[in-house]
């Protein structure tokens, strides 16, 4: 699959994006957090967890930094 060049190109364009939502995902899942329970401490809906975490969605800087303060700080980094 990636012998083609413009998958390869590709898959190396969204590289950065699958890493931080695969960060994203391992952060909730070490703090034995569901989707669910995310959502209702970033005042938010489970589907916006959930598409935020398949890269459907774009979040706002404001949003992204309420998540990386409430998994960071959760996590004690």
């Amino acid at each position: 699959m990636l012998k083609n060049k413009n998958i390869k190109e590709e898959y190396e364009r969204l590289r950065p994006e699958f890493e931080v939502l695969d960060k994203i995902i391992s952060l909730r899942i070490k703090s034995n957090l569901t989707q669910k329970e995310l959502a209702n401490k970033l005042n938010t809906k489970q589907s916006a967890i959930s598409r935020l975490e398949q890269g459907m969605i774009n979040p706002t800087m404001t949003f992204l930094n309420r998540l990386a303060l409430y998994l960071c700080f959760n996590r004690g980094y």
